[in-house]
């Protein structure tokens, strides 16, 4: 992956624009924003891509049929960086809000915007069962893409009903031996035409109307328990490897109290991603939204972009 980090060192004291976040719709904002020479800065806590970068395919972006969630990034990355888009890698601990300047807190600098742009996403939902933090790394994962090659020809279970878990698992049982794919619900909630798919594969076995209940072993994984949620009946499942897919939580800890925010922690926003307090705005997973894809996120960007134009009176 491209790397066009911003030496500490050079950080400036304030930028016209500031964007948290480099997933797919923080990039796209700052391309937006970077072509209309709009003075930006993007701050990234770990990585640029966010959760995309580890999707195995992405089948449903406009104009390409299939495409790896790395290499869509890589894309996004080089484009981005032709404008030469200064990049900080540090964790955001704190906004805060002073006249008409917002103050961007990241490990030791304070920055200063007047217009500032979430695009943050979200991280892995946790099952909360038993042996889940214990075995994490030593057997349960969240991320098919990283670690499947550990489980080559083994037994694993797939936790999980939609879109994302059963493009996962159709991806897993190109590797595997055998995957049980939990679900809770009678019927699985992606797309049909990918529970068609799923249903030819003669590795993935569907298990519905269950839950795990625990993840068993002694220095790696063994075995999961299991619970009918009609019956209540409990059965052990021998296996080799938990992958986990049953959603996300946004990353909204460091805006509580300064942004509205839904009952789930997704920030609200209006039809232009305006947030509560002037100057804030939100884009992608992080926000209150009827779809969650990488084509929603980028359009958000886009907007976001055309929306701060506005706000500093460059449109």
């Amino acid at each position: 992956m491209l790397d066009f980090a911003l030496n500490l060192s050079k950080v400036e004291a304030e930028y016209q624009a500031i964007i948290i976040g480099g997933g797919p719709g923080g990039l796209s904002c700052a391309l937006y924003l970077s072509r209309a020479l709009v003075k930006t800065l993007l701050i990234e806590k770990k990585v640029l891509g966010g959760n995309a970068i580890l999707a195995s395919e992405i089948e449903n972006y406009p104009g390409l049929d299939k495409i790896s969630g790395p290499e869509l990034i890589e894309r996004m990355v080089r484009q981005v960086q032709r404008y030469n888009l200064p990049v900080l890698y540090d964790t955001v601990n704190k906004i805060e809000i002073g006249g008409d300047k917002i103050f961007v807190k990241a490990g030791a600098n304070t920055i200063g915007t007047r217009a500032l742009v979430i695009a943050v996403g979200t991280s892995y939902r946790r099952l909360g069962v038993l042996g889940e933090s214990e075995f994490t790394g030593r057997g349960v994962s969240y991320c098919p893409t990283c670690d499947s090659m550990f489980f080559k020809n083994k037994v694993v279970v797939l936790v999980g009903g939609g879109d994302s878990a059963l493009k996962e698992s159709r991806y897993l049982a190109k590797i595997v031996n055998k995957i049980y794919l939990i679900h809770r619900r009678k019927e699985f909630g992606a797309e049909k035409i990918i529970q068609e798919e799923i249903k030819k594969i003669e590795n993935i076995k569907p298990i519905l109307e269950k839950i795990v209940i625990s993840i068993n072993g002694k220095e790696k994984v063994e075995s999961v328990m299991i619970k009918d949620v009609n019956s209540g009946a409990v059965s052990e499942l021998k296996v080799d490897g938990v992958f986990i897919n049953i959603g996300n939580i946004p990353a909204t800890n460091f805006v509580k109290g300064l942004l509205d925010l839904d009952d789930q922690g997704y920030i609200i926003t209006d039809c232009l991603l305006k947030t509560n307090i002037p100057g804030i705005f939100a884009v992608g997973d992080v926000r209150v939204s009827e779809q969650r894809q990488v084509a929603t996120a980028v359009g958000d960007g886009a907007m976001a972009a055309a929306v701060v134009e506005k706000y500093l009176g460059r449109r």
